[in-house]
């Protein structure tokens, strides 16, 4: 009998101990489940602020080139003035 007796606390510390592994890794697939959908949602913003900087700079090469071409349309109306 003693052999069994001290068999049975064993086993339920084993119990116990599996159990709780179980739990940690449970929580564990939770959140990386939940950092892969952060991740999925950083590319997708990603890729959104690519194109919005792409406008942003077509915008600003715009603006810049008719800022360079304001002195050549002044000297051409001048000299159809004149």
């Amino acid at each position: 009998m003693a052999p069994s007796a001290s068999q049975q606390p064993t086993t339920t510390v084993k119990e116990r101990h599996y159990a709780q592994l179980s739990a940690r890794l449970a929580h564990l697939a939770h959140n990386v489940a939940d950092v892969h959908g952060h991740v999925e949602l950083a590319a997708e913003h990603s890729l959104k602020t690519r194109v919005l900087a792409a406008n942003q700079g077509s915008l600003f090469m715009a603006a810049n080139a008719q800022e360079l071409d304001r002195p050549n349309r002044a000297g051409a109306a001048g000299g159809e003035q004149a």
